[in-house]
């Protein structure tokens, strides 16, 4: 999903500045670690996917139910993209992954999640019909150039394919535990060797096969 690198926490200082409340961004901080320590938030912290380890700041924070934004806002501004990526969260953590927001430069992974040796990027949105949302949504996990699975998980309401290595699934067969096997044929430079590529999905695990062959 497109969003803004303003953190949080400075959209909340920023929103009561803006509504004369008086408040500083240390109050701000403790109010939220004070949600989080009753689990009513839950958080992600970054993870720069270049140099493969965690980074402290501007972690994001994701609701333990989705409906409190429904109890604030009724239906008004149902932004189903950001309603779709909490409930990946949720889902991912129930499945056990840890669970961080990638970073690669300016761009910007929803998920990278990693469960033991497992690891796998994750992108998730709500309608991806249109050429130009799915290349928009792509483009991040095109951007990280390991072996890792990689998949975009949208509102497809079709069978499970894949698009320039990129497994795309449907939410909700995702979420019922649905299973996929996609293969992706990638022509090596210089001709007549192929790469076949095997991503699958299978009881919530990730796993990606390489085999090669001559044509």
């Amino acid at each position: 999903m497109r969003r803004s690198g303003k953190s949080e926490l400075m959209k909340v200082f920023s929103t009561a500045v803006a509504r004369r409340v008086p408040i500083n961004h240390v109050t701000v901080g403790r109010c939220i670690s004070y949600l989080r320590d009753a689990f009513i938030f839950y958080e992600a912290r970054r993870y720069d996917i270049k140099g493969k380890k965690r980074v402290g700041t501007q972690a994001k924070h994701y609701a333990c139910d989705s409906g409190m934004r429904y109890a604030v806002l009724g239906t008004r501004d149902m932004d189903w993209g950001r309603m779709h990526e909490n409930a990946v969260f949720l889902e991912l953590m129930g499945r056990g992954y840890e669970t961080y927001v990638g970073k690669l430069y300016q761009k910007e992974v929803d998920f990278v999640a990693k469960r033991g040796s497992e690891l796998v990027y994750i992108q998730v949105s709500d309608d991806v019909s249109s050429e130009s949302t799915l290349e928009r949504e792509l483009a991040p996990l095109l951007s990280v150039r390991d072996a890792f699975p990689k998949v975009l998980i949208a509102r497809t309401r079709h069978e499970p394919y894949t698009r320039e290595g990129v497994l795309v699934l449907d939410l909700a067969r995702w979420l019922l535990g649905g299973q996929a096997a996609c293969i992706d044929s990638l022509a090596v430079e210089g001709g007549g060797l192929q790469a076949i590529r095997v991503v699958e999905f299978q009881n919530g695990r990730f796993r990606l096969y390489r085999a090669c062959a001559f044509s």
